[in-house]
């Protein structure tokens, strides 16, 4: 019995995984979609054709656009909080730069996610239900990185105190401007400029590690 009741459990997990990766591929085009055509585009049998499939397939695994388009959007807000995480404990001026410039758009791929993201910013300003979502993705960045400035500053990262909230809030407003305006001016804002406001801007705060003004 034992056998066989692993077996189904084994069985179940395999269905689980099979459908997980099947609504992030459903993810991953209908982000191909937006960056390519814009939210108002982005219907379901535009992202069934970015896959291949039918609508019945997408309907399958989502029970509407909206429930597509809001899984989608939260893809792109895990990985802006996952910068930062790689590494625990009291970093460095320079190691938490490198984590947080993650979140920029110097890649092919992360370009994508900063246009589809804008997109669903664009839309929020006239429809109300967007406005209400996205007010509420900012709330929960702002407060994702003010619980990591805290625990830098508890791990002993800074010699002086730090206003977690504040840091948080400066923080979000650079990536995001930095984000749109690489987006629209990527001669002047290349990748290495990207990263050198950040770390210009980190710079400020009394790290425990000195910080070389040559670097």
């Amino acid at each position: 019995m034992p056998k066989k009741n692993q077996k189904l459990d084994s069985s179940r997990s395999g269905k689980t995984d099979a459908s997980e990766g099947r609504r992030e591929e459903v993810a991953r085009a209908t982000l191909a979609v937006i960056a390519r055509d814009g939210l108002d585009r982005a219907s379901m049998r535009g992202i069934a054709q970015e896959i291949g499939c039918s609508t019945g397939v997408l309907t399958h695994y989502f029970r509407d656009k909206d429930a597509i388009l809001d899984f989608a959007l939260q893809s792109i807000i895990s990985a802006v909080e996952g910068a930062g995480e790689v590494a625990a404990g009291a970093l460095t001026l320079d190691q938490f730069a490198a984590e947080i410039s993650s979140a920029l758009p110097d890649s092919l791929e992360s370009r994508q996610m900063w246009k589809v993201w804008i997109n669903f910013t664009a839309a929020s300003l006239s429809r109300a239900e967007q406005h209400r979502r996205h007010h509420l993705l900012y709330e929960g960045i702002r407060d994702h990185w003010s619980k990591r400035f805290a625990a830098l500053a508890e791990a002993g990262a800074f010699s002086g105190p730090v206003d977690a909230d504040e840091e948080a809030a400066l923080l979000f407003c650079l990536i995001d401007g930095i984000g749109i305006q690489a987006l629209i001016s990527p001669r002047i804002f290349v990748t290495a400029r990207q990263r050198g406001l950040v770390r210009a801007h980190l710079a400020r705060l009394p790290w425990a590690t000195p910080v070389s003004a040559g670097q």
